[in-house]
């Protein structure tokens, strides 16, 4: 799944608004500058939503910088394999939408059961 993919599912909002508003940030636009004066570009998003998906695209950003930082690092020992980059890949893909469940709302398997779980992306930290 691609960044923007995410976003809209994260967001709840259509992928062309989406990409519209990530390419206005990465032109350099403002936040206040897009909600104003390109509402036509992102579908009325509110201050508070653009925000959250700058947000959003940067961590994302940097998770998949990071992910072929660690590839190309296991590489530069001449220990990357195929099966070893699809499971770093995987992973990736699995934390991801165990992100987007919790923080659309939905309850882990632990909350179902009342266990006290950590939880860094609904409530901050929570020992």
């Amino acid at each position: 799944m691609d960044i923007i993919q995410t976003l809209a599912q994260e967001l709840d909002k259509k992928p062309q608004y989406v990409e519209n508003v990530v390419r206005l940030l990465d032109e350099g636009n403002t936040i206040p500058f897009i909600a104003r004066y390109r509402k036509e570009l992102h579908g009325a998003m509110d201050d508070t939503t653009l925000r959250t998906l700058e947000t959003r695209l940067q961590y994302l950003r940097n998770l998949a910088q990071r992910r072929e930082e660690v590839k190309a690092s296991i590489a530069a020992q001449e220990k990357l394999t195929d099966e070893l980059a699809k499971t770093i890949d995987e992973a990736a893909k699995d934390l991801l939408d165990l992100v987007i469940r919790v923080a659309s709302g939905e309850q882990t398997k632990a909350e179902k059961h009342g266990f006290r779980e950590i939880s860094i992306f609904k409530d901050g930290v929570v020992l």
